[in-house]
């Protein structure tokens, strides 16, 4: 947990800098070390502080869809709150975005990243430009800014395998998206995958089936088998 007081300690100067309103908004994904009773606790200190706990771990990507369907604000950001993120670069995605984009990715290509992030990058570029139309120029990663009206255009996604840039592509109108690099400083660029090359692969597949050439097959199957009323987004308590 001492993490997140971590990161508070470092976020906050830099959102004070850029003079406009924000808000913080944390996902809890069913962790049983307390880290909800903190954010609860830090929220009543800064109500600009929020967040919420799921009902259950679904994975990485449906905490993200929670988040971005209870936080508020014009643009969203989401960032690791793990330190990997450069938060000093916080006031160059908004002053890209505000150029007239919809989403702006801020991604890490340092050469020395591990092969498993390699070969998953390569991979998932490889799917979303086959099937999802993403242009060959841009990169993407779990560091980005969206506009609010973007989010709201999948907010209601009633899909069981949630993948945010997945949705981010396929919304309608074709959102306007662009990519900027960022070298880590020390050793960042080194972190270990959390996600060994089966999960990869398993994730590779359902995006396959559900963003793929095959989705509408594939959802109306979990239609007919009662799955498709499910919604990703499973919220337990939000702040």
């Amino acid at each position: 947990m001492d993490h997140l007081e971590n990161f508070l300690s470092l976020i906050l100067p830099h959102l004070d800098g850029l003079n406009r309103s924000w808000e913080i908004f944390f996902v809890d994904d069913h962790s049983g070390d307390g880290s909800f009773d903190l954010i609860t606790r830090l929220h009543k200190r800064d109500r600009r502080i929020r967040g919420c706990r799921l009902k259950e771990n679904r994975g990485q990507q449906n905490a993200l869809f929670c988040g971005l369907s209870s936080c508020s604000g014009e643009y969203i950001i989401t960032m690791d709150d793990d330190g990997q993120h450069p938060i000093s670069l916080l006031p160059d995605l908004l002053a890209e975005l505000e150029k007239g984009w919809d989403v702006v990715y801020l991604v890490n290509r340092e050469k020395r990243r591990h092969g498993i992030l390699r070969f998953g990058t390569a991979l998932t570029d490889l799917f979303f430009e086959l099937f999802c139309g993403k242009p060959s120029s841009v990169e993407i990663g779990s560091y980005r800014i969206l506009r609010r009206e973007l989010v709201e255009s999948f907010a209601e996604f009633p899909g069981r395998f949630v993948y945010i840039s997945a949705l981010i592509f396929r919304s309608h109108p074709k959102p306007r998206v662009c990519s900027m690099r960022y070298t880590p400083g020390g050793k960042a660029g080194l972190r270990d995958s959390r996600f060994s090359l089966g999960r990869r692969l398993k994730v590779f597949l359902l995006l396959f089936l559900y963003y793929g050439p095959f989705r509408g097959i594939v959802r109306g199957i979990d239609r007919v088998g009662g799955h498709g009323q499910k919604k990703p987004c499973e919220i337990k308590e939000v702040l």
